[in-house]
């Protein structure tokens, strides 16, 4: 149980949601004014997932999915009675830094994630991040406790230039 503010990540694999982050409280009371009812949650996506079925159309196809993954997920947050939004306002930068797939480190052989969308699940009203607070929250989880790494899809790849200068 972690008692403090984290960083965690969905292993689709095990299905499974493992530790990656911990980091400090006070940066998370910067950036929600010390709300506690609220939850992020980032998409990302692995175009060679994709594209090693789709080819050049991966691109489409990893948006079609998120956009199913954000239906699925505003769904689940109306069920319980929480509201879910998008905040388009945040960079793909802000949002790679907070969910760790900016760490080099991380992805020495494994396939490269890119963002995609972040999320607000709320108990209450909406939640507000500005862009100052956006930029000190991304800094804070870069400075937490890090831990894992990616895993490799596949050894084999076909290198589809389009996708990474599409997306």
């Amino acid at each position: 149980v972690v008692d403090q503010p984290a960083v965690y990540h969905y292993a689709a694999d095990r299905h499974a949601i493992e530790l990656r982050c911990v980091f400090d409280e006070a940066v998370w009371r910067d950036a929600f004014g010390g709300r506690q009812d609220i939850l992020l949650v980032a998409l990302t996506s692995i175009h060679w997932r994709e594209a090693w079925k789709y080819g050049e159309r991966a691109f489409r196809y990893c948006q079609h999915d998120l956009g199913h993954a954000i239906a699925a997920v505003s769904t689940a947050a109306a069920l319980v009675g929480w509201r879910a939004a998008l905040l388009p306002a945040w960079s793909h930068r802000a949002i790679a830094a907070v969910t760790g797939i900016d760490r080099d480190e991380d992805f020495t052989e494994a396939e490269r994630e890119e963002p995609g969308c972040i999320m607000a699940i709320t108990a209450t009203e909406s939640a507000n991040c500005p862009q100052d607070a956006v930029r000190r929250l991304a800094d804070g989880i870069r400075r937490g406790q890090w831990s894992g790494h990616a895993s490799q899809l596949s050894k084999d790849h076909i290198q589809w230039s389009s996708i990474d200068e599409v997306a």
